[in-house]
């Protein structure tokens, strides 16, 4: 397994880690048979509920993260005609006015912490294996509004996906609002009719 390591990253690192998502996912979309040409996919953003099964279009996880423990936030089987690679996150929970604040003076946070510390990437029912774990509780020490991967997590067709999170001892019922950076690579019209 290739366990990615999570970094920040400037805007023209976010935009070329962004270009090589997106030829691996054209690449393993060919190989897989989705289309037989690239002039036939699209790229586009990831979506909470059209790709990952969630109720709304919308990146929250309102009351559902355990505290001292993984909950399964977003599940599902990969449709046989999509590949999506998640290689970055942000928690929009730590920037709004009701949450915590980081003071220049010090470092510590006034409010309520960010649940989610931890995000887990399995693959198969029940979590037969794990893709690669997160760590993202070091992400609310420092100035960072979101965190990258430099190993994106890519799921194939037909692959069973988990994604989990682990929330802070502390927490019970959190609300956080998480949103994972990725790319989701399909045939023209499935979504999206593309740029002609």
């Amino acid at each position: 397994m290739v366990e990615g390591t999570l970094l920040t990253l400037t805007t023209e690192g976010i935009m070329q880690l962004e270009r090589d998502v997106i030829t691996e996912l054209k690449r393993r979309a060919l190989e897989q048979n989705i289309a037989k040409s690239e002039d036939e996919l699209v790229v586009r953003d990831i979506l909470p509920a059209t790709d990952l099964n969630a109720a709304y279009e919308e990146w929250t996880q309102s009351g559902i993260i355990a505290g001292g423990a993984y909950t399964v936030v977003y599940s599902g089987r990969n449709p046989e005609n999509r590949v999506f690679a998640i290689y970055g996150m942000a928690n929009e929970t730590a920037t709004s006015a009701s949450s915590p604040v980081k003071t220049r003076e010090s470092s510590w946070y006034s409010g309520i912490l960010p649940c989610t510390v931890a995000i887990k990437y399995g693959l198969g029912v029940g979590i037969a294996k794990v893709k690669d774990i997160w760590q993202v509780q070091k992400m609310y020490a420092g100035e960072a509004q979101s965190v990258f991967c430099d190993q994106p997590v890519v799921y194939n067709k037909k692959e069973v996906f988990q994604i989990s999170f682990y929330g802070r001892r502390s927490c019970s019922g959190g609300l956080d609002a998480i949103v994972l950076h990725g790319k989701v690579c399909e045939p023209k019209g499935e979504v999206l009719m593309g740029v002609e």
